[in-house]
């Protein structure tokens, strides 16, 4: 090691450094990721059903989703406003059916956004994709009987 301002006649020996932490991270919550069907050009709340994210130790007000990429074919809104990268939102959001895909782009096959998914007690999942199938339109047939 060089002294470079030697004039000031000081010297490293050595040193040391000591990190002490009083707390674990908490383990991560258990996820269901299921894709979500969407009519081209159509919209659909985010449901439980497809993604949710369960801790023994939190409440769904604490499970908090960060937005790390939009959708390239549609668009997210949170209790109706538009939410961009960055954007947080938590699982009772998603439990009161306010998180929001709106398709843009009829005919795109797939879309998906990312994100993280982190704890007040430290538990984290990181970069985890959500998909989004844009599904056809399907019209029922009616079978009309003369008697």
């Amino acid at each position: 090691m060089s002294d470079a301002f030697a004039e000031d006649g000081g010297a490293l020996e050595n040193w040391s450094i000591e990190l002490c932490f009083s707390s674990v991270a908490g383990s991560a919550p258990s996820l269901i990721n299921n894709v979500l069907t969407v009519a081209p050009n159509g919209f659909a709340a985010v449901p439980n059903s497809n993604l949710i994210a369960i801790s023994p130790t939190n409440t769904s007000s604490e499970i908090t989703f960060i937005l790390l990429s939009l959708p390239t074919e549609g668009n997210l809104t949170l209790n109706g406003a538009m939410i961009g990268i960055g954007a947080t939102f938590t699982q009772e959001d998603i439990d009161n059916n306010i998180l929001v895909y709106t398709n843009t782009n009829g005919a795109a096959a797939t879309d998906q956004f990312n994100f993280d998914i982190v704890t007040p007690n430290g538990g984290w999942i990181q970069n985890e994709p959500f998909m989004i199938e844009i599904g056809v339109e399907t019209i029922s047939a009616i079978t009309v009987v003369n008697s």
